[in-house]
C-alpha cells in the first residue's frame, strides 16, 4: 500500500497547521489570515503570501487533516498482520484509529477543523469537489485495512461505513475534553453487528 508523500511543506505546512488550530479551538468565523499571523507570531500578511484568498486556505487545512488521518491508517495497515482476520480484528482496528485520530487535544482540533470545511464546502463547488476527492482517497485506504484483516467492502459499503464513523468523530469532538467513556465503548460494540451486516460474501 502506497501513500503520497506531503504536498504542504516548509512554510505551508506551519501556516496550515497554524490555521487548523485557530479553526479548530475558534470555529470558521475566526479564522483570517490575520488571526493565523498572529497566532504563529508571523508579520502580518504572511499567511495570504501563501494563500491567498479563505477558501484556499480551507482547502489546504482540508488535505492536510486527511493527510494526517492517512498517515494514522497507515501506522494501523503496518502492523494488520498483528490484528485477528475477522470482525474481531476490525474492531481492534477501528479502536485503535479513533484513539490515534479522535482523543488527543490536537486531534480533536483537526477533526474540528475538517467539520468546519466540510459545512463550508456545501456552499462552494470547487472546495466541495476538493472535499469528495479526499473522502474517496480516506475510503480507499481504509478499505484496504480492512481487507488485509479478511473484510473486504464494496464501494457503497465503505460509504456506509464512513457514516458511521463520522457520528463517533462528532461525539468526540462535542464531548472532549470531557469524553462520555462508555459511549465510544457501546458504539464500538455496535460496530461488530454493523460489520456483520455489511460483509460481503
Amino acid at each position: 500500500m502506497e501513500f503520497a508523500s506531503s504536498v504542504i511543506d516548509g512554510r505551508r505546512l506551519v501556516i496550515v497547521d497554524g490555521a487548523i488550530t485557530v479553526l479548530g479551538s475558534h470555529g470558521s468565523r475566526w479564522l483570517t489570515h490575520r488571526a493565523v499571523d498572529q497566532l504563529l507570531g508571523l508579520p502580518e500578511g504572511s499567511t495570504s503570501n501563501y494563500y491567498r484568498t479563505r477558501q484556499a486556505l480551507e482547502a489546504a487545512i482540508f488535505v492536510r487533516v486527511c493527510e494526517v488521518d492517512i498517515i494514522s491508517i497507515r501506522m494501523v495497515h503496518e502492523k494488520a498482520s498483528l490484528y485477528p482476520s475477522d470482525g474481531q480484528g476490525a474492531l481492534a482496528i477501528f479502536r485503535d484509529l479513533l484513539s490515534l485520530t479522535s482523543t488527543t487535544q490536537e486531534g480533536i482540533l483537526r477533526q474540528r477543523a475538517r467539520l468546519e470545511v466540510f459545512l463550508a464546502a456545501t456552499n462552494r463547488p470547487n472546495l466541495f469537489e476538493l472535499v469528495n476527492i479526499h473522502r474517496r482517497e480516506m475510503r480507499e485506504a481504509l478499505g484496504k485495512v480492512l481487507e488485509a484483516v479478511g473484510l473486504p467492502l464494496s464501494a457503497s459499503k465503505l460509504l456506509a461505513l464512513e457514516a458511521f464513523t463520522q457520528g463517533l468523530i462528532v461525539d468526540a469532538c462535542l464531548h472532549h475534553p470531557k469524553p462520555e467513556p462508555l459511549v465510544l465503548d457501546e458504539a464500538l460494540s455496535c460496530y461488530g453487528e454493523f460489520f456483520g451486516a455489511l460483509k460481503d460474501h
